[in-house]
């Protein structure tokens, strides 16, 4: 062997003994032990049939050296629920002989699903995750709790359908109450929409709930996460032809627009909406969304939306009495009006024109632009409104005989935080500038008038916003 020759072997056994690094050789020393980022993986109430959100945690290896991980299984597979694995990229409920090197980790992903047959009423359903190391064993343990459920999926209405405070509801797609039918929503339903569902009304639908007992739309991600989070669906939306609808006592949350009465282009019978006592809140766009429209809002309380709290096009006909509109959210840079009402929609460089009517009385405008309240005109009809005994934020001298502009409202607690699972409260603090501020309301159904969102007897004079 020339001296070339052996240059290049020792060489070559140099660059192989120093690529040997100590942590790469593999322990089988039963001390050598994983350790995980947490214990316990909750699924917190997932719909049987729809597959739950993707959890994940980390298996880490502090040792030094290498470890080897003989055997990951589920240990208890049953006949209510299929837990998913996958660690580091690799796919099974048993998985055998993975590798962590030394002062490294790897990822474990897992989802479920609940299977059809599961109980009808709210359950926990357990399961764990089996490691075993060097002969040692550790588990990681499984929690989900689930619910059976009425699940609707690109479904059209028809006749007189009623729904009970049985079960959830759970709409995918979306449903549409058709021509001449009518759905009736009992107090106590819960409706949670999968991502981009809608519900349309052709028909009639009323939400009756009540103080004691009310109905709910939010998304259908039940984690504490998805709890605050806006978009996660599209709308209740009443076209052209649907009349008498009413929403009572019904909280509206995580949408992108929340209700919207009206579409565009314009056909058939201008729709209506009478919404009372009701909350709309985390839209992504919109609250309340009016499109040529008639609605009677009384006693609601709109806030947490990325845009409008309640916005008009196309002009309609419009009262509005005792609602509160918040938008003090943090979400989104919002450059938009609370309250915006307007006679026209631009649409290709050109405006279509409506008549606008309406009436704003004892209403909170509130938010952090300088003008809550937007008004706009562009038809030549003489404007038939009235804007009185509101508190709001405002640069228009014109509302200053019978309004209260630019004063604290002083709700009781209105932060709003995304992240916690909390409700914001703004009934108002006994200070409020707001209190002993109402006009007596005539016109428009009496029991709406006689009473705040909680059921309170309005004093006289009333205190303004949707809270006595």
């Amino acid at each position: 062997m020339n001296k070339l020759s052996k240059f290049l072997s020792v060489f070559v056994l140099a660059i192989l003994f120093f690529a040997c690094k100590p942590e790469q050789l593999i322990t089988t020393d039963p001390s050598a032990k994983i350790t995980f980022s947490k214990d316990t993986i909750l699924f917190d109430t997932v719909f049987t049939t729809v597959g739950s959100v993707t959890k994940r945690f980390v298996i880490y290896n502090k040792n030094k050296n290498a470890i080897n991980i003989s055997n990951i299984h589920l240990t208890n597979e049953n006949d209510f629920a299929t837990y998913r694995l996958n660690v580091d990229g690799i796919s099974g409920n048993q998985i055998q002989d993975l590798e962590i090197k030394g002062k490294d980790s790897a990822f474990v992903l897992i989802e479920v699903t609940l299977k059809a047959n599961a109980a009808e009423r709210p359950f926990l359903i357990a399961d764990s995750i089996e490691f075993t190391c060097n002969e040692q064993k550790n588990w990681v343990q499984l929690l989900s709790y689930g619910q059976n459920a009425h699940f609707y999926a690109d479904s059209i209405l028809t006749g007189n359908i009623t729904w009970d405070n049985d079960l959830p509801y759970v709409i995918y797609g979306g449903i549409l109450v058709d021509t001449l039918s009518k759905l009736t929503v009992n107090p106590g339903v819960r409706i949670y929409m999968h991502h981009d569902a809608v519900i349309y009304a052709k028909g009639t639908i009323e939400l009756n709930g009540n103080a004691t007992d009310s109905i709910t739309l939010q998304g259908d991600r039940r984690e504490s996460e998805y709890y605050n989070e806006p978009g996660q669906w599209s709308c209740i939306q009443f076209l052209p032809g649907s009349i008498n609808n009413k929403i009572s006592h019904t909280t509206i949350k995580n949408a992108i627009y929340g209700v919207v009465v009206g579409t565009y282009p314009v056909y058939g019978l201008q729709p209506t909406l009478q919404i009372e006592n009701s909350i709309v809140k985390y839209s992504m766009a919109t609250g309340i969304f009016g499109i040529g429209a008639k609605i009677n809002a009384y006693n609601n309380l709109v806030f947490a939306c990325g845009q409008y709290a309640f916005f008009v096009q196309l002009g309609g006909d419009y009262d509005i009495v005792h609602n509160t509109f918040a938008q003090t959210n943090n979400f989104t840079n919002r450059q938009t009006s609370a309250v915006t009402l307007t006679d026209y929609l631009k649409y290709n460089s050109a405006f279509d024109i409506g008549n606008l009517k309406f009436r704003m009385l004892n209403n909170i405008i509130w938010g952090n632009l300088r003008d809550e309240l937007f008004i706009d005109f562009k038809s030549g009809a003489l404007p038939m409104y009235s804007v009185s005994n509101n508190l709001m934020r405002s640069s228009n001298s014109e509302y200053n005989s019978n309004n209260i502009l630019n004063r604290d409202p002083l709700f009781a607690n209105p932060s709003l935080t995304l992240a916690i699972n909390e409700d914001e409260d703004y009934h108002l603090k006994q200070n409020s500038p707001a209190v002993g501020f109402g006009q007596v309301v005539s016109g428009g159904p009496s029991i709406p008038f006689l009473f705040d969102m909680d059921g309170k007897n309005r004093s006289n004079p009333s205190t303004i916003g949707c809270y006595e």
